[in-house]
């Protein structure tokens, strides 16, 4: 589980092997950030704009699942949905689309 926007949580799941690579790379760039046994991960991680791991954008073939606090305003929660949407889109004719 990762902080991605702005403090709210935000977790990925991995659902085959190059899906594996992908969150290990992101948790790779996350771990220098914070203390030892934490991450800190950066929206522009899985907005592909680290220069460093720009094919992260969208964390392609995850799952991001958004979990809220539980006092987030309607605003804030259609701001992160409005967001995941953007970044977070499946491939053609996938399963898996964004609906809002």
């Amino acid at each position: 589980m990762f902080s991605v926007w702005r403090s709210t949580p935000l977790a990925f799941l991995a659902q085959n092997k190059p899906d594996w690579g992908n969150l290990c790379q992101c948790i790779t760039l996350a771990r220098p950030r914070a203390a030892q046994g934490s991450y800190r991960a950066l929206v522009t991680d899985v907005e592909g704009k680290n220069i460093r791991a720009p094919h992260l954008a969208g964390m392609p073939c995850c799952l991001a699942l958004l979990l809220p606090e539980t006092d987030a305003t309607v605003d804030s929660l259609f701001a992160q949905a409005m967001w995941l949407k953007a970044w977070f889109r499946a491939a053609p004719g996938s399963w898996r689309r964004a609906r809002f």
